[in-house]
């Protein structure tokens, strides 16, 4: 699905950009593997500077429990009104920057 959105990014015109959790600076995969994604917008997304700060994240998480877990969980196709898109400016744990050119 990712690289599918990737595809469809880079063929779109330049001034184009698709809302959704992969383009977001929110969304980011767990850096232990799988395919799950989750909004961090609630951990302090600005302070994110490398893949270390995710995985300190990921080990607070630790003691959410299931449903706090589905709160956050998100799909890469989904769209909210909380969407910022990556800038370069906080870290984001996913593939976007590496495989959209722009």
């Amino acid at each position: 699905m990712e690289y599918a959105l990737f595809s469809l990014q880079n063929n779109l015109p330049k001034n184009m950009t698709l809302l959704c959790c992969l383009s977001c600076r929110y969304g980011n995969f767990c850096p232990y593997g799988g395919d799950k994604m989750y909004c961090f917008k609630a951990f302090d997304a600005g302070n994110i500077k490398d893949k270390s700060d995710v995985v300190d994240i990921f080990s607070k998480m630790d003691g959410l429990s299931e449903k706090e877990l589905l709160a956050i969980r998100r799909q890469p196709t989904y769209a909210c009104g909380d969407y910022e898109k990556i800038d370069g400016q906080a870290y984001t744990y996913n593939n976007w920057p590496d495989y959209v050119k722009r």
